[in-house]
């Protein structure tokens, strides 16, 4: 893995918070500052074990916006 981002299309009023897992296990988390469209930082991959065939992914979105929760969600893994 290169590194991991994500991005939004409309931004929240608050923290929004994601958990990435792979099978079943915490991988990396990303977060979005309030107001922002990219994640704060990207997570270097070289500091995460690699992706093998067949692995489980899935995401937690562990908190968003009040009012404006944010949208249209794209997370990007880069290898």
């Amino acid at each position: 893995v290169r590194d991991v981002y994500a991005v939004l299309g409309s931004s929240a009023d608050a923290v929004v918070s994601l958990s990435l897992n792979v099978n079943g296990a915490l991988y990396c988390t990303l977060q979005f500052a309030a107001g922002q469209t990219t994640t704060e930082t990207a997570i270097d991959g070289s500091t995460l074990p690699p992706l093998t065939v067949g692995s489980r992914l899935t995401l937690a979105v562990t908190a968003v916006g009040q009012t404006y929760p944010g949208a249209d969600l794209t997370v990007v893994i880069r290898l």
